[in-house]
């Protein structure tokens, strides 16, 4: 166990400067920390000094930060080999992120401010960092992997990079890192104190961002469109970034006909969504980072580390597509939509693959990985199987929900509801038909492939009844929607 821990905070230096580093690249905003209006009224108009009142906000925040942290402590009770020494290393890890969150904490508004004349330099300062944090990942792959890619000197350099070095320290209850923490915290709590002054604007701007996403989400249940944000916004009064209104077109780009049009349209909201690719980039890296973990590659894990690297992804993909809010509003009201040639079942079912190619790509690349630290291509061929027709049975799943309850409303509540009703339901043929195909034939991997094979027959007829739903009766599920 000890080995693994030394493992992950091998990888610590370079991801802290990888965050400090697109934290500093893209400091134009200032954070949230209004809670609500009502609570920036009292501050703002109460006799305080703005300075102070800025940095009881960011004490705070600080603390609902560290709220959150005892989240993670079951890893240390997991990992620790008795009571003392798993309380030791929960102190030790909420000190030593609690100071850490302090230093940004306190860098913030210093460098929204600066922003504003020094944009360029902080650009440049924020993308030098993040190639440095990205060299020590590279450096702590290769010292993983022993592949002794890099030099010890210049690895010794990289590895040992504040402040995430000192961050490892304090892992270990190093009273001189909690020092060197503690000593940025403060000096970034003073440069907070040189500009608090005027800086109510910008962060009640922020705020006003932040609780307007949360009420969109306590209405749409938990996950928002770009369009949807953006009229939010407009609503509310915040300040949008100026959109092109227009594209160039490209002469000779090819659009798949039919159905398939849905695919390259997903495609192309994928893309043009803020960050781009960005997010779709990190979640594949970190699946290719587990799955070589789990297959084994960084050497031989503990039974129970291998089962939390391989329930933890499978456990956030299942909680992902039970809150996904399905929204057909705006294809239901284009009629465009409605003079396709293709059939309104074939539009459904490229609609549903699109969406799930969002979750079977990262999903692929881990299990890819974790085939070939294994040296298992079973594990690639078959988990794949198994897991990109769950993911499709389940998008399927909520088109067929969609269709009884389209209220965005409804879902936090009855739909969550009923969609775990309908997963239950749909989990007792599979689990059936895997035990009797295994026991029959005596192999696992014939009831997976029969158990796969059943959960697809099962989306396909939720995707049938689906269409069924929708045809003829689509412009009252786009208003029913839209209440």
């Amino acid at each position: 166990m000890a080995t693994f821990l030394n493992i992950v905070t091998t990888f610590v230096p370079g991801l802290v400067l990888v965050f400090l580093g697109l934290k500093i690249a893209n400091s134009r905003k200032a954070m949230g920390l209004f809670r609500s209006a009502a609570d920036a009224r009292f501050l703002c108009g109460s006799a305080l000094p703005p300075r102070v009142v800025v940095l009881w906000l960011d004490f705070r925040m600080l603390r609902l930060l560290l709220m959150q942290l005892p989240a993670y402590t079951l890893w240390f009770l997991i990992f620790a080999s008795n009571i003392r020494g798993a309380i030791a290393g929960i102190l030790a890890f909420g000190l030593s992120m609690g100071l850490f969150f302090g230093i940004v904490l306190g860098l913030n508004l210093p460098l929204v401010r600066l922003s504003h004349s020094k944009s360029a330099v902080l650009r440049v300062a924020g993308a030098s960092l993040a190639v440095v944090g990205l060299a020590s990942l590279g450096t702590a792959v290769s010292r993983v992997g022993h592949l002794a890619l890099v030099p010890p000197a210049i690895a010794s350099i990289l590895l040992g990079l504040p402040p995430g070095s000192w961050m490892v320290g304090g892992f270990h209850a190093n009273p001189w890192a909690f020092l060197a923490l503690g000593i940025c915290m403060i000096i970034a709590f003073a440069l907070t104190l040189v500009v608090a002054h005027d800086v109510y604007p910008e962060v009640w701007e922020s705020s006003l961002r932040m609780l307007t996403v949360r009420r969109l989400m306590r209405q749409s249940g938990g996950f928002l469109s770009p369009r949807e944000t953006r009229q939010a916004m407009r609503e509310a009064g915040v300040q949008q970034r100026q959109r092109p209104t227009a594209a160039v077109s490209s002469r000779g780009r090819h659009v798949p006909p039919g159905a398939w049009t849905l695919l390259w349209k997903e495609w192309l909201a994928a893309v043009r969504v803020r960050g781009g690719l960005r997010w779709p980039v990190i979640t594949l890296m970190a699946a290719i980072v587990i799955g070589w973990g789990a297959g084994g590659g960084f050497g031989r894990l503990p039974p129970v580390v291998q089962l939390n690297l391989i329930a933890l992804p499978l456990y956030l993909l299942v909680i992902i597509n039970m809150m996904m809010s399905i929204r057909l509003g705006v294809d239901l009201r284009n009629p465009l939509w409605w003079l396709s040639s293709a059939s309104l079942t074939a539009r459904l079912l490229v609609l549903t693959l699109a969406r799930s190619l969002r979750q079977v790509i990262p999903l692929a690349a881990g299990l890819l990985a974790a085939a070939i630290a294994a040296g298992s291509v079973a594990v690639f061929v078959l988990g794949l199987l198994l897991f990109a027709a769950a993911i499709w049975a389940v998008q399927a799943m909520g088109i067929g929900v969609y269709t009884i309850i389209p209220t965005p409303v409804d879902l936090r509540g009855p739909g969550q509801l009923l969609r775990m009703l309908v997963l239950m339901a749909l989990l007792i043929p599979i689990v059936i038909v895997f035990t009797i195909a295994a026991v029959l034939s005596e192999h696992v991997a014939i009831g997976l492939l029969t158990a796969s094979a059943t959960a697809i027959l099962e989306g396909w007829g939720l995707l049938m009844f689906a269409a069924s739903r929708l045809q003829g009766n689509g412009l009252a599920f786009a208003q029913a929607e839209r209440r």
